[in-house]
């Protein structure tokens, strides 16, 4: 037996007034205006004391870190920045120079500390081709479009952000090393996104 037509009218009206309420509850949750929402990218340079700075050393000219990587013994080195925002996003971008008289692979890893733990972000093999005796050799992955992946940690602030490198293979020493100048070739950095 049908239900009499007015009763069919009022159950369509019923469901579609509950479905209309329920699509802004839905889509609120996509939209929330939380400390994650608005992601920006920061870069960081590397510097001679171990620090990553979003400023540059302001005296331009190519400097050399005084870090360098061996194959034994001092087999790594890093750089940190407390951070004053959380890292928000799985991606990861650096632009980096090294020189090593032959052939070597380095490892260079994204780390986040808090309260003694480490995480690891994201990391990556390297290969330190030996060109000629006054030849860097660069990698460069590109944080907006075609960054390395890694975890996404949503947190981050009131933290440490650690960049380190290893040395993983080669006989020889890896020199690290940068161009102050912002916007010219050598600038040595890593990025990063975070909130605001």
């Amino acid at each position: 037996m049908k239900p009499p037509l007015t009763l069919a009218i009022g159950l369509k009206i019923f469901l579609i007034v509950l479905l209309a309420g329920s699509v802004p509850y839905c889509t609120s949750c996509d939209n929330n205006n939380d400390e994650f929402s608005n992601s920006v990218p920061v870069t960081y340079y590397l510097s001679g004391d171990n620090k990553l700075s979003t400023d540059a050393e302001p005296d331009g000219g190519w400097q050399y870190i005084t870090n360098y990587i061996y194959p034994t013994g001092t087999t790594s080195c890093q750089w940190s920045v407390h951070l004053n925002h959380n890292i928000t996003k799985d991606a990861y971008g650096y632009d980096l120079l090294f020189f090593s008289a032959t052939d070597a692979v380095v490892k260079i890893e994204f780390i986040l500390l808090e309260s003694s733990q480490e995480t690891l972000l994201a990391s990556k093999e390297l290969n330190v081709l030996y060109i000629n005796e006054t030849t860097a050799y660069q990698h460069h992955v590109e944080l907006e479009t075609n960054p390395l992946k890694g975890i996404n940690p949503r947190s981050g602030k009131d933290g440490e952000l650690i960049f380190r490198i290893k040395h993983i293979s080669g006989s020889d020493r890896v020199e690290i090393f940068y161009d102050a100048n912002p916007g010219t070739f050598g600038c040595t950095f890593i990025s990063v996104y975070q909130d605001q």
